[in-house]
């Protein structure tokens, strides 16, 4: 969190903000403070508005999960906070919670702690107006209005605007505002300006510096000789189909594994030229591949810390299947296999960002709210003799929460589900459907089997029957349809389950959370069962599921050894404790 910022501008009171503490709030204070001094600290508010203000504080914290008083009244940490709050869990309305962020965006920007609201209220001046009634496209005039009105606050017209107004803009978004993604928004209004001074006749003012903020590493194939762009377009024919008479035959790769390979082959190439390399020399993979240049390449994706990074990890294990198939050289093979050995990552459990989304449900009220939500969206659409296709995209995310609930499948196995082919529907009418991959359908060739229960299969018929053939523009026997080969993509489908729990919940989940999702909550109902999982989830070791998840069961054992305990304690117990002992 940035403790101070120098800025530009002056507060909508004349004062100048030149420090991240303005001269209105001379401490640092938490929403909890602002919630019991609101009186002290907002005098000229009226009683009933501080009074709202004092409801939306505390359901503001409830949503977020934190005390008020813990809640500093920082923009950065609300900002996050209003990300990551599930104001649906705590029962908060979607024009409730609206109200809540608004009140809570007018307190600071009184106290000074903001300067940029989410609809300024300073008038354009004349020269800004006359910009934006030449801009005939709505969406230009949304991405420049924030920017025209600070522009117009600070008293900068559009023929002086620069490269460095945006930069302070973005300073000033950052540090003074609530916007959800004050890059993000700074970076559009600088294309929009772009656009609008190249294309816009009579536009005052000119384009500014495009920035590019991700570091460009990969060239393009013309960069290098044709023979290396030759090469490796007959490796990945190669690899997709391997010749059987080949003495290094391989299984054909998935066609997503070979285009990282291709892309990062080509990755490699760039970073090496960029730091020196003559691209002449890359004339084909075997001299890409010699160990000088792997390492190179390897000590620029490695990172900063002392673990390798996620792509240095995937650059040498990529590689290290390239020189195999290649039949490089032994002591090239031997130096890349080393250093893929050194780039290995420990695996130690899920990642800081799922164990974060995972965290909101320790909340029982959450996790109740998930397990609920398929049958909570379903009843609301059941009446309906008319259905539009809106209520039939509703029930079909319905339908793809409560499969993977009951039965956590990968999403590319969600997406392709077929109903002629995996599904077996029960004969009676309370009975059981059936859900089968065999092997060659499943990532690590696994045959996966799911009986759902009778409340499950009652759902997915009521969808089939009535909702599905409304969201089916041809011909097809995908339980959920799409339009390639009939089928939703697995990024589409996960696309609609992530966007709707957003919506539904107020959560950032997407849909191969829920594998860990089943696997964390069954171990803490059940601490130590990994076997279960194993054979639910289709992993053929063990070991995968105890690395993942040793830990997550800790507290539901630390809870029955504090029930044993306190059973002793009991006043009436009849606990032998001889074989206790």
């Amino acid at each position: 969190m940035t403790q101070f910022h120098d800025s530009h501008h002056e507060s909508k009171k004349g004062q100048n903000m030149g420090s991240r503490t303005a001269p209105k709030m001379k401490e640092h204070l938490t929403l909890g403070d602002i919630r019991e001094r609101c009186t002290e600290l907002l005098p000229d508010w009226s009683k009933r508005r501080r009074a709202d203000l004092r409801s939306a504080i505390k359901k503001f914290a409830e949503a977020s999960g934190k005390p008020a008083t813990t809640i500093h009244a920082d923009p950065e940490i609300i900002r996050i906070l209003i990300d990551k709050a599930s104001p649906q869990v705590a029962g908060i309305s979607k024009s409730r919670w609206s109200n809540i962020r608004s009140l809570i965006e007018a307190c600071l920007f009184e106290l000074d702690v903001l300067t940029i609201r989410a609809r300024q209220q300073c008038a354009l001046t004349a020269a800004w107006q006359a910009n934006m009634d030449r801009a005939e496209k709505l969406k230009t005039v949304a991405l420049l209005s924030k920017f025209a009105r600070w522009c117009s606050r600070d008293g900068i017209e559009p023929d002086i605007v620069n490269d460095k107004t945006f930069l302070q803009f973005e300073a000033e978004l950052t540090d003074f505002s609530l916007a959800k993604n004050p890059v993000t928004s700074a970076a559009e209004a600088r294309r929009a300006w772009n656009q609008a001074a190249s294309r816009i006749d009579g536009w005052v003012g000119n384009p500014v510096l495009h920035r590019c903020r991700r570091p460009t590493t990969t060239m393009q194939w013309s960069a290098f000789p044709e023979s290396f762009k030759n090469d490796v377009d007959a490796y990945a024919e190669a690899r997709a189909k391997p010749s059987k008479f080949n003495e290094s035959f391989d299984k054909p790769l998935r066609p997503a594994t070979i285009r990282g390979h291709v892309a990062n082959l080509r990755r490699l190439a760039g970073m090496l030229v960029r730091e020196g390399l003559d691209a002449s020399s890359v004339t084909c993979i075997t001299a890409l591949l010699t160990a000088p240049n792997v390492k190179g390449g390897l000590d620029l994706a490695w990172g900063n810390d002392e673990i390798a990074s996620p792509m240095a990890c995937q650059y040498a294990h990529d590689f290290v299947s390239i020189a195999r198939f290649l039949n490089l050289e032994d002591n090239t093979l031997s130096q890349l296999i080393k250093f893929s050995r050194r780039c290995r990552r420990p695996q130690s459990g899920l990642t800081k960002q799922n164990r974060q989304r995972l965290q909101r449900f320790d909340d029982e009220d959450a996790l109740r709210a998930m397990y609920l939500l398929p049958e909570g969206i379903a009843a609301r659409l059941r009446g309906l003799s008319d259905i539009a296709y809106a209520d039939a995209v509703d029930m079909r995310l319905a339908v793809c929460i409560e499969i993977l609930l009951m039965a956590p499948l990968r999403r590319k196995n969600l997406a392709l589900l077929d109903i002629n082919r995996h599904i077996a529907w029960p004969i009676s009418a309370d009975g059981e459907l059936q859900i089968t991959f065999e092997e060659p359908e499943v990532k690590n060739s696994v045959q996966l089997e799911f009986l759902l229960p009778a409340e499950s299969t009652a759902l997915i018929r009521d969808y089939v029957e009535r909702f599905r053939p409304v969201l089916m523009a041809q011909e097809s026997t995908a339980l959920f349809p799409g339009g390639v080969g009939g089928y939703m993509t697995p990024n589409s489908l996960s696309r609609i389950v992530r966007l709707g729990l957003k919506r539904e919940l107020g959560v950032e989940f997407n849909a191969h959370l829920f594998r860990h999702f089943a696997c964390q909550n069954h171990l803490r109902q059940n601490p130590g069962d990994y076997e279960t999982l194993r054979r639910l989830c289709g992993h053929k070791k063990l070991e995968t599921l105890v690395n993942f998840y040793s830990g997550t069961e800790t507290e539901a054992a630390i809870k029955q050894f504090h029930k044993s305990v306190l059973k002793i304690r009991e006043p009436d117990t009849t606990a032998d404790f001889g074989d206790m002992v």
